[in-house]
């Protein structure tokens, strides 16, 4: 249970780290072997370019988390009581349904590479493990939102009462 919870609290900031840090490192490492040796490695930049790709992926999962992605709440904002709830139960399904959408086309097409057995040329890093970084953020923006949901409905007369004061 324990690791549940750490999982739920922290999985994308801990991935995020990782993935900065190693990043980092390999761009370190690629500019003194290019300048300081000049022998340039041959995986360094295709290798952080696939990190990038999960940095910005992971990241918008995370930006989710924390309610810091871009909404457009110009409809919602409009509205107040039982019609504001009605728009942000449609703004939420909506979401899910592009969410599910987004999940089911990214995990066919990572199956597809997968099937295909592509590699990096540089890094000889099978092709499929960077594009699991699309569903894994799809699958992690679908739990994320939905608990910012969830939460929002426990919590909607609590706003009410405090917004009445």
């Amino acid at each position: 249970m324990k690791l549940l919870r750490f999982l739920n609290d922290h999985f994308e900031e801990y991935l995020l780290v990782v993935l900065m840090v190693v990043e980092v490192v390999v761009v370190f490492a690629q500019v003194v072997t290019r300048y300081v040796f000049h022998s340039p490695l041959a995986w360094s930049e295709e290798l952080a370019r696939y990190m990038f790709i999960w940095l910005v992926w992971i990241g918008a999962a995370y930006a989710t988390k924390l309610r810091k992605n871009i909404i457009i709440d110009v409809v919602a904002s409009k509205f107040k009581g039982a019609t504001k709830l009605i728009s942000e139960i449609i703004n939420f399904v909506l979401f899910v349904a592009l969410m599910l959408f987004m999940l089911w086309t990214t995990s066919t097409v990572m199956m597809q590479v997968y099937e295909s057995n592509s590699i990096g040329t540089g890094t000889h890093l099978p092709m499929w493990i960077v594009w699991l970084s699309l569903p894994l953020s799809m699958a992690l923006n679908l739990l994320r939102y939905t608990q910012n949901f969830v939460y929002d409905m426990k919590h909607w007369n609590d706003d009410k009462k405090e917004g009445a004061q």
